[in-house]
């Protein structure tokens, strides 16, 4: 039994520089950036060098998650070590709400736009009609030919107050940062643009019937790129186990074998944008909001799934261990909404929910050998092979602009960012209209191929207290874990697959001392670069001549410790233990990835070091 709440505020003031000299400077194949040619002399740490120029945007973004969980489980066995059944049943019932929330075009409209008031009450005129709120260094008040007709009828005069925040005031609300870009003093702005206020009240013609009170205007999509939805999940199971020993003189020789049987029923509910009809007639400033309306499809899954495991102890000090095993893994469900989201500023890529995704299945063989080197210490080596079918992937493939009509996206009902940007690229490609403009649809697939990865692995653990308790030292060890992995896919099927995001080499070294109610822990994880895109999933960057995408190797540090109260005050109650640890201690850089050429990197991301202290104890 659980309930959990989750909410996500996401402001975002994005400023931007007029035109200027961009420097690349990638000595290293981490990217670095000035530029030159901007009105003040400090670059893009100048808060004067910024305003509401080309792309400049004001977004207000919110998500909302509600999750709970239900169940009971039943198990009985009978028998002991030499020989024992069990069986069980299980029932589990989880549910999540996901509910995005948008009111970026009001505070625009407000903030950088004319500032739009009908009555002294900040108003939007919301699409599919054309309120003109892109940022601009001189707004210009939208006019509506059919402004007081059919949705905006009776409603009062349509003023302009000019933006909350003018062009040349913008530098007064930067500040320079250690970063080398200016950033946002966030309080200041949210003051200026009243954007509490935008953050809890809906516009006119929001969806009412999804609306949460004190929350603006319901989205599709949220911040986080998961759609809005509800999805829950009803599993039944059940499962029969044999276990045992077998004696072959000193030796033995542990087993168990079985097998579980899973039932799910899903129901996933995703919402589509639908325009109104009585636009037909109606000309800009008159015209309805789409409506948003919900859609469930239903759908169910049922597996057998066996297992057997093996352990031969020829020796105190030495077994060999087998395993095999079939594996279910279902899809993710926020990939079935039957749903489209996403777009970005530029209007170029889409995610379109897949409801007809399957679980993939994975039949896995292990065998391993263990040695015992004494108290904690082993020293193991293990080979595994995992065949898998059915693995879903992301494959992009290409549709002209007006295939979006059909799930509510047109020119009508998008922002004015990213209609600008649509039509100035349509127009650069010859299709003034986009009518032409091509978009990438993106939508998870079960592979038809087989997807095939082995690997070795090795681990040792080893306390040193045989070399160091001689000379009064106790309590320090190490661990190393090594794992080498080769991938394979079946080619030419009709949803080819190649594996994604698996290491070929990972390596973890820890370092550790615990003894008299103290613990230090530090440890160092190695991963080596990845294949993390593929073409055949799909264009890559929308060109034909890029084959894969990689992830550069990756290598950080971390710190834990711990130490017993009771050291200094003495016996306590839940005998606490104060902790310290550190993340990514030498601020190594995450996740940066490339294509084409490894020197030109398209993303890196600077974590950071996170430290953290706390306190806990057990009852």
């Amino acid at each position: 039994y659980s309930r959990a709440h989750f909410f996500r505020d996401s402001p975002s003031y994005l400023f931007s520089t007029p035109a200027g000299v961009l420097h690349y400077n990638n000595p290293n194949g981490i990217a670095s950036f000035t530029m030159s040619g901007l009105p003040g002399a400090g670059g893009l740490n100048d808060p004067t060098n910024w305003g509401w120029y080309a792309g400049s945007d004001l977004r207000l973004q919110q998500e909302r998650r509600y999750e709970y969980t239900d169940g009971a489980h039943a198990n009985i066995s009978y028998g002991g070590d030499e020989f024992k059944v069990q069986a069980g049943l299980a029932y589990d019932d989880q549910y999540r709400l996901i509910r995005g929330y948008d009111n970026g075009q009001g505070l625009k409209d407000f903030g950088c736009g004319p500032g739009e008031m009908v009555n002294g009450v900040p108003t939007i005129i919301p699409a599919p009609n054309n309120p003109q709120t892109g940022c601009s260094t001189s707004p210009v008040a939208p006019t509506y030919a059919g402004y007081g007709t059919g949705f905006t009828a009776g409603w009062g005069a349509l003023t302009s107050q000019g933006p909350a925040v003018p062009n040349s005031e913008i530098y007064k609300y930067l500040r320079p940062s250690q970063f080398g870009f200016a950033r946002a003093d966030y309080s200041a702005l949210d003051a200026l643009t009243h954007y509490q206020y935008f953050a809890t009240h809906p516009n006119a013609g929001a969806a009412t019937n999804l609306q949460d009170p004190g929350r603006p205007n319901f989205s599709v999509g949220t911040t986080t790129n998961i759609s809005s939805g509800i999805i829950d999940e009803k599993t039944q199971g059940a499962y029969l186990e044999f276990s045992g020993t077998l004696h072959r003189g000193d030796q033995k020789v542990k087993y168990n074998f079985g097998g579980r049987w899973v039932r799910t029923l899903q129901a996933l509910t995703g919402y589509t944008s639908v325009s109104d009809p009585r636009n037909a007639s109606l000309s800009d400033g008159g015209k309805y909001p789409n409506a948003v309306t919900a859609a469930t499809l239903k759908g169910s899954y049922s597996a057998f799934l066996p297992s057997a495991n093996i352990v031969w102890e020829i020796y105190d000090d030495f077994q060999l261990r087998g395993a095999v095993s079939r594996t279910m893994t279902r899809a993710n469900p926020a990939t079935m909404l039957p749903q489209l989201s996403g777009g970005g500023s530029d209007g170029q890529n889409w995610n379109l929910g897949n409801p007809n995704l399957r679980p993939y299945y994975s039949t896995n063989i292990d065998f391993g050998a263990e040695l015992y080197t004494g108290g904690e210490g082993y020293i193991s080596a293990t080979v595994f092979k995992k065949m898998m079918t059915g693995f879903p992937n992301n494959f992009t493939t290409q549709q002209a602009f007006p295939y979006l009509a059909q799930f509510g996206i047109s020119l009508d009902t998008i922002s004015g960012t990213m209609k600008d940007s649509i039509l100035a690229a349509a127009k650069g490609a010859g299709c003034p209209d986009a009518s032409c403009w091509m978009v990438n649809i993106i939508q998870a697939k079960n592979a038809t191929g087989l997807e095939t990865i082995k690997g070795l692995e090795l681990n040792w653990v080893q306390p040193l207290d045989f070399l160091l308790e001689k000379h009064g030292l106790t309590g320090f060890g190490f661990q190393a874990n090594m794992t080498f992995v080769s991938t394979k896919t079946t080619p030419n099927s009709a949803a080819p697959s190649v594996v994604l995001g698996v290491s070929p080499t990972q390596y973890n070294l820890v370092g550790y001392y615990d003894n008299n109610g103290v613990t230090v822990r530090l440890s160092y994880n190695y991963a080596r670069g990845t294949i993390t895109n593929s073409n055949v999933y799909g264009l890559i960057n929308n060109r034909a001549d890029m084959v894969y995408g990689y992830s550069k190797d990756f290598a950080q540090a971390d710190l834990s410790t711990a130490v017993k109260l009771s050291k200094f005050f003495g016996e306590l109650p839940t005998d606490p233990e104060a902790t310290f640890d550190v993340q990514n201690l030498f601020h190594a850089k995450n996740t940066a990835s490339w294509t084409g050429y490894p020197n030109i990197v398209n993303s890196v991301y600077n974590p950071g070091s996170i430290f953290m202290f706390g306190v806990r104890g057990s009852y």
